[in-house]
Parts: structure tokens; sequence; C-alpha cells
């Protein structure tokens, strides 16, 4: 909340700062992604003020905590190569890979156990929470829905696109965020505050509407522990939890690509 006080004023970090998904899942649940958040916003500042291998580092850090800053990070590297040639670009890569080697080797000689214990785990594989396009799917094609790896390419792909596509920080880590919460088969309530700190310069509708419909998530726990329970929400409930943020999201940046000439954007 300081750093973005301190960047953006305010009134406009009063959007991360009072939100109540921010709230429920950091001061209310204590989950750690408040620290991968961190990382990223120290990483995408760093960036703003030209601070290339600091960014770098701690967009690396981010990896080190979360895998899904990676595709951040091929931007980053990309976008490097592109403007500034090789030369920048491998430190980059070297800073960023930093972080998570030496976690990595440190908690092996703690342990002991040097392991890929930090690969997503198995139940990955086929378990579902209250995901978009996978359900959408689902309702046409059944098997699918013990086929979470069909989503791995289409996700993957779009990806890609975005790394070659993207000219700020910003609009990158957004798709990409937005992007893997559409895609993904099994996605948790607290995903949603990644994407949230970026709506501080944004102002997405996509971002600002999914402080209320986000909560939508957590009825799945009502579901799951009624008898017979299922970890899944109804299609209805699942259209009033994604279909602002998508529909936000969307319009938002097609205001942001259709500005007039001589408009800057991020």
């Amino acid at each position: 909340m300081f750093l973005l006080v301190r960047a953006f004023g305010r009134p406009a970090a009063l959007l991360y700062a009072w939100n109540p998904l921010v709230i429920y899942s950091f001061a209310g649940g204590g989950h750690f992604d408040c620290i991968f958040v961190l990382a990223i916003v120290c990483g995408w500042l760093a960036w703003k003020k030209e601070k290339f291998l600091t960014a770098s580092l701690w967009i690396g850090s981010a990896i080190a905590i979360k895998w899904i800053a990676l595709p951040l990070v091929a931007w980053m590297l990309w976008t490097t190569l592109w403007q500034r040639g090789w030369k920048q670009a491998l430190p980059s890569a070297l800073f960023a890979v930093l972080p998570f080697v030496v976690s990595w080797t440190a908690v092996g000689i703690w342990t002991g156990e040097w392991t890929t214990q930090l690969l997503p785990p198995m139940f990955s594989e086929y378990a579902r929470s209250a995901e978009f396009l996978p359900a959408i799917v689902g309702w046409f094609w059944e098997e699918s829905r013990y086929e979470n790896h069909l989503f791995v390419l289409p996700l993957a792909i779009a990806w890609m696109i975005v790394v070659v596509r993207a000219r700020s920080f910003e609009t990158a880590a957004q798709w990409i965020f937005f992007l893997a919460m559409i895609f993904t088969p099994m996605l948790h309530g607290w995903y949603f505050t990644w994407i949230i700190p970026f709506a501080v310069q944004t102002r997405n509708l996509g971002v600002i509407l999914l402080t209320a419909s986000g909560f939508t998530y957590f009825l799945l726990y009502h579901y799951v522990e009624s008898p017979g329970g299922i970890w899944r929400l109804p299609p209805w409930q699942t259209a009033l939890l994604w279909l602002p943020f998508v529909g936000g999201f969307l319009w938002s940046e097609y205001r942001r690509v259709r500005k007039p000439a001589g408009y800057i954007v991020a």
C-alpha cells in the first residue's frame, strides 16, 4: 500500500488499500500471496523507473514464491532483447533466475532433500475449482472435466501473444494474470489479488467489479460442506462470479486500444 500510494497518490491507491478481497484474503485468510504481490509491485515500479536489473531481481523473487510470474519474466526479457539487445537481456535473465536458485539451494541444504516438490502437485491434474473457460467447455464436453492438461497449450499460446504484443509492464501483467485466471481449471479466490494493484493505474473496470463479484467464489465452501457436497458452482453463480470481471476487463482494454492518436496509453 505504501508503494502504491507513493507512486500513484492516495486516492488512486484506495482501490488496493481498502479492497475487500485484499483485506479478506490477506488480513483475514493470511495467504502468502501478499508476499508474491509485494514482489510483483516492487518489480513493476522498478521497471517504470528503468531500473531493469532491479526489476528482474524482484520478479525473479516472485517466481521463487509462485511459478505464475514466469510469463512476466518472459515479457521482460523479450522486451529488453528487442529494445536494448542481448547485452542487456542476458544480465536481466541471470538476475531473474538468481532468487529461485538461491532459495532452492538453501532449502535443499537445510532439509537435505533435493527434490522437485516445488512443482505443481498431482491433484492439479484433475482438481476443479470455480473455473471459467474449462466450465464452459465442460458443459458441452463432459470428458474435458477430467483432463486439465487440455488447457495448458491454449494458455501458453495466449501468453506468447501477450509476451510479443504488450508494450508496458502493467498491460502485460494484467493480461498474463487475466488469462491465467480464465483458463485455469482450478482457481482460488485469493488469486484475484494478483491483478488488483495494476488497476490502481489502469482503472480497469473488470478488476474494479471483481472487488464485489469475486466473493461469489466463497460460496464453494457452502456447497462442499453440504451432504454429497461438490466443489463446483452452479452455472448462474459461475456467471455472477466471472461475467462482471471478464466483460469489464475486455471493455476497458477495448477502450484503451481505441484511444485517439496522440493519446498516451499504457
